[in-house]
């Protein structure tokens, strides 16, 4: 960084040099200073190599509808299965945008069990809170769902599956690597 300011002042003075010395003109001498210059600022600019470990691998990407390639990142799930007294399970979804996202996106969450739809809830994330239009690379945006369950579907649940759709044409993001634009997590 020093570098950049001293450089205009060096390349000055290394092109008055030979008129201030005759001796300066000669090859060796100028083959000198360069190397002087290159080996005096190899520390500054040799490259540093810092090992960082990135973390486990996405469960899903999602690429919405209009975009060229994937804009949302399904980087963990958690999964808390309802119960006889409490027949509410509850998904904590994070997401993590990797490109500024293009569209206002609703989440769906379908309980599943035995292959049917026992339960929904579509919402935006946060419940509203932090449209996905105003995610920027990087946001991590940690999402709670909580589906209430029929009576009596709690001991079949097995399967919930997951995606995102724009609210206005129902047009779901393509789940990237997949056929089917849907993303199952297993309850049990």
């Amino acid at each position: 960084q020093m570098l950049v300011f001293a450089g205009l002042p060096l390349a000055l003075l290394s092109g008055v040099a030979p008129r201030l010395d005759a001796r300066l003109a000669a090859w060796p001498a100028w083959a000198g200073l360069v190397a002087l210059v290159l080996l005096s600022s190899y520390f500054y600019l040799a490259p540093e190599f810092i090992q960082v470990a990135p973390g486990p691998e996405p469960v899903a990407l999602f690429q919405p509808v209009e975009a060229h390639e994937p804009q949302i990142a399904l980087l963990d799930y958690e999964i808390e299965p309802a119960t006889a007294l409490t027949p509410t399970l509850t998904v904590t979804l994070t997401w993590q945008a990797v490109a500024p996202v293009e569209g206002d996106y609703t989440i769906f969450v379908h309980v599943l069990g035995e292959g049917e739809r026992v339960a929904q809830q579509d919402t935006r994330p946060c419940s509203g809170e932090c449209p996905t239009d105003a995610w920027q690379p990087g946001d991590i945006i940690v999402d709670r769902h909580q589906v209430a369950l029929p009576p009596g579907a709690v001991a079949g649940v097995d399967r919930l599956a997951i995606g995102l759709y724009l609210l206005e044409t129902g047009e779901r993001a393509a789940v990237y690597g997949q056929d089917d634009r849907t993303v199952y997590l297993d309850v049990r």
